[in-house]
């Protein structure tokens, strides 16, 4: 009987979709958690009650640390940070500000890295492609904790596994949302470099 055999074959036919998406996931998750380093430039955008806060960061990451530099607003331009686990520190010129641990939690420095270094880690609670812009991305959902607090995270891969947009979301309110371009992987570990 025809009736019962339709279900049973879109049942199938949308499982194998849906486990080739978790497994490019998975796949793109081993390949962060191999990543040494990467460079990108990013534009942040960080709600605060009415208005939205626009920033342009070149970012550095290697050795466990990202390196930033404001690109735009204008008023900013000159500013560098370091971001090491969560300490965080500002140069301007050559004045050094250590900002002591991060508060907000997240901001528009620490967003990006917050996202890449915690992807490979985490259990993904949903995977599906998706289009952004005229880019076939792979979109990944995960949660994070961070200070007792649950933050959204969701993150869009290009084919090669590069990222194109972010979003980190506290109760459903987005705080802060990144798009990348010039996305560049560095260093990849290999067995052999850990010596």
């Amino acid at each position: 009987d025809m009736k019962k055999i339709w279900p049973a074959v879109l049942y199938l036919l949308f499982l194998c979709s849906c486990s080739k998406e978790i497994d490019r996931a998975e796949a793109m998750q081993e390949q962060y958690k191999n990543l040494a380093s990467y460079e990108t430039d990013v534009r942040v955008s960080v709600p605060r009650g009415d208005e939205t806060l626009h920033y342009t960061l070149s970012l550095e990451h290697s050795n466990g640390e990202t390196r930033a530099a404001v690109l735009a607003p204008e008023e900013l331009t000159g500013v560098g940070a370091v971001l090491e686990g969560d300490k965080l520190t500002l140069t301007f010129d050559d004045l050094v500000l250590d900002v002591g641990t991060l508060s907000p939690r997240v901001s528009a420095l620490s967003c990006v890295p917050l996202v890449l270094q915690n992807f490979p880690k985490v259990y993904l609670d949903s995977s599906g492609a998706e289009t952004i812009g005229d880019v076939d991305t792979l979109r990944v959902d995960f949660s994070l904790t961070l200070s007792g607090e649950t933050l959204a995270c969701s993150l869009w891969l290009d084919a090669s596994g590069a990222p194109v947009y972010a979003e980190i979301a506290e109760n459903d309110k987005i705080i802060a949302a990144a798009e990348f371009t010039n996305f560049i992987f560095g260093d990849i570990l290999s067995p052999d470099a850990a010596q």
